[in-house]
Parts: structure tokens; C-alpha cells; sequence
């Protein structure tokens, strides 16, 4: 596996808790992120059926389709961003991977160690 991400030369021990922090914000980012390409998924997928099902002209057809096409590709890009940077930050997370709907305590051990 290739370590290529911003801590791969520290040891677990190494990092302090502003790390770890930063850490489950950049999670955090990744998860909000994910959120808006669905929703930006989802507005495109209900406007282009609503362009197929209340218009007859043809040229809105096809945009209702471009549209539906255009939000598949909304969601296929969001998963594969979110994919890539959960991949990236999984080592340094406490626990394993966590994902959405997943419980975002971890064990404090590094933390009672410290102080």
C-alpha cells in the first residue's frame, strides 16, 4: 500500500491531539462534501424529471434527460471523491474506518497517556 498523505512519516505516537482534531474535521469536511453533490444530485434528477413530465416539447425532453444523466454523474463523482479521502485518512483515525451513521467516539488511550 502506498502511504502518500501529509502524516505517513510520524508514528501514531507522534501525533498530538491537534492532529487527531484536525484529523476528524477533514472527515467532517469529507462527509459535508458528499452531502452537497447528492443534493446537488437530487435537485437535477427532480428538475430534469419535472422537465419530462410536464413539458411536450422535445427539446425540454432531452434536457430533462441531460439532467437525470448529469445528476448520475454528480453522484458517481461525490462517492469517488468521498471514497478517496476516507481512504486517505483511515490509518490515522482511532477505531478504524469510520463512515457516516457510524458512532464517532474512539478510544482515548492516546489521550490518558499524554496527561
Amino acid at each position: 500500500m502506498r502511504e502518500d498523505h501529509a502524516y505517513s512519516r510520524f508514528s501514531d505516537e507522534e501525533l498530538i491531539l491537534r492532529d487527531h482534531l484536525a484529523t476528524d474535521r477533514t472527515v467532517l469536511a469529507n462527509e459535508r462534501t458528499l452531502l452537497a453533490y447528492l443534493r446537488t444530485a437530487l435537485g437535477g434528477f427532480v428538475a430534469g424529471v419535472s422537465f419530462i413530465q410536464f413539458f411536450s416539447m422535445v427539446v425540454i425532453h432531452v434536457l430533462g434527460w441531460v439532467f437525470c444523466i448529469g445528476a448520475i454523474v454528480a453522484v458517481s463523482i461525490g462517492m469517488a471523491h468521498y471514497r478517496q479521502v476516507e481512504r486517505s485518512l483511515r490509518h490515522l483515525r482511532v477505531g478504524g474506518a469510520r463512515g457516516l451513521g457510524q458512532d464517532a467516539g474512539g478510544d482515548d488511550s492516546r489521550a490518558s497517556k499524554s496527561g
